[in-house]
């Protein structure tokens, strides 16, 4: 379960950085100017912002298997929408789509493995689970140039897209709930529920003034202010400042711009082991 949470995160992160890798690319082709560019990236932004912020609470509504469904399945379609993009109005709007698609991946991951993990265990699995995001950021760039440039740019999104609807029928097979799943014995079961409190499935949701009461939540939040702008800016612009200012080509983004991205999520990682340590 934990490797299929991971692949995920790995789509998703590979669908939101297509656009990227080509960004120079499709801006030659479609005679798009980089502030279209930046407004395209915004409208990604605005929308992935606002479901961020409420996609939670889709997901406590919809459940974890069938959020999964209907959310990789959306941003999955969209993406291969891409692929018949003319304007820059078109990429604007498919982006803002893919925004307000792809954060639900996030809570119903973590939902995911509460399901599927005894308390003690949680943190690796979200960890895991996490780990994807850099994988996917990492893996995206040499998979999209190479794809890119062996067929053309629009077939990047395509083929994106449809690895994430593969995704959605695999996962459409084999998620379950614990006391569901027809191949889970009870060995297994027992151990999954052992740590549980007896409360914890009928448990009511935090109203959300609780929790914006707390001072710990404001600090989740503001280190997402400060932080995100800086991972955004990394993931939009990199690879397009590198074509258009250091005179990369499309084959050389593939071959290193990878390493920013691959350094940041290690960076990322062990910020989160010395902080687990800390605790």
């Amino acid at each position: 379960m934990v490797g299929m949470l991971c692949l995920a995160s790995e789509l998703n992160y590979l669908d939101r950085q297509t656009l990227s890798v080509l960004a120079q690319t499709i801006q030659d082709d479609l005679k798009i100017s980089t502030t279209e560019y930046a407004n395209i990236t915004s409208a990604f932004l605005g929308s992935y912002a606002v479901m961020y912020a409420v996609s939670g609470r889709l997901v406590d509504w919809l459940g974890t298997r069938r959020s999964f469904l209907i959310f990789v399945t959306s941003w999955s379609l969209v993406n291969m929408l891409n692929a018949f993009a003319r304007t820059a109005l078109h990429f604007t709007v498919f982006r803002f789509l893919l925004g307000a698609a792809e954060p639900a991946s996030f809570p119903a991951g973590v939902r995911a493995a509460s399901e599927w993990f005894p308390v003690r265990e949680r943190a690796l699995a979200v960890g895991i689970f996490n780990a994807g995001t850099a994988l996917g950021s990492a893996l995206a760039v040499p998979l999209i140039s190479w794809i890119a440039l062996t067929w053309h740019w629009r077939w990047a999104f395509v083929v994106g897209g449809g690895l994430g609807l593969v995704w959605v029928v695999i996962w459409a097979f084999v998620y379950r709930l614990p006391r569901e799943h027809p191949r889970l014995g009870a060995e297994e079961l027992a151990l999954i529920e052992s740590d549980r409190s007896p409360d914890e499935a009928t448990s009511a949701p935090v109203p959300l003034r609780t929790l914006l009461a707390r001072r710990d939540v404001w600090g989740c939040i503001l280190a997402r202010v400060f932080t995100d702008p800086i991972s955004y800016f990394f993931f939009f612009w990199i690879p397009k400042f590198l074509q258009q200012e250091r005179g990369f080509s499309l084959a050389e983004i593939g071959k290193y711009s990878w390493i920013p991205f691959a350094a940041g999520g290690g960076g990322k990682c062990s910020g989160r082991n010395d902080s687990a340590l800390a605790g």
